[in-house]
């Protein structure tokens, strides 16, 4: 597993770069959809994948929990393999990936989304799957 990711403590967070993963982005879904629905199905099975992926990586790198009293500012860039066949990778919503990993990271790096308070995400073709994430404690003014 060590070899699959980099982890790195920067000021006031860390910052993370996961190899061969693929991120399904956001889909929604009702309670009906969750069993009906294969993107859903997909999208959930990603889930539970990158949930344990982070899980490891918490307890090995021994990162702290950040509770729902401090504002966060999450970075997610995810390098895409190209589909040599089609172009639905350029279809994928960027807002999207963001979603599916900012859930995956909910309740096991910190309390609820809501402590979001500034976030950016990009995409890019690349020859392998690459998600580089960097969380950091934000300051916020009222």
């Amino acid at each position: 597993m060590k070899d699959l990711y980099e982890y790195m403590k920067i000021k006031d967070g860390f910052a993370l770069t996961i190899t061969d993963q693929v991120i399904v982005p956001y889909t929604r879904q009702t309670r009906m959809s969750k069993w009906k629905s294969k993107a859903a199905q997909k999208y959930n099975k990603n889930q539970k994948v990158l949930n344990s992926i982070f899980e490891i990586i918490k307890n090995t790198e021994k990162i702290p929990f950040y509770d729902k009293s401090i504002p966060l500012t999450l970075s997610v860039k995810y390098q895409m393999l190209r589909d040599k066949h089609s172009n639905n990778h350029k279809r994928i919503d960027t807002s999207n990936i963001f979603k599916a990993v900012e859930d995956a990271m909910q309740g096991i790096f910190f309390e609820n989304d809501t402590q979001v308070y500034n976030i950016q995400c990009s995409k890019e073709d690349s020859d392998q799957n690459i998600v580089t994430i960097s969380l950091i404690t934000s300051s916020v003014t009222s």
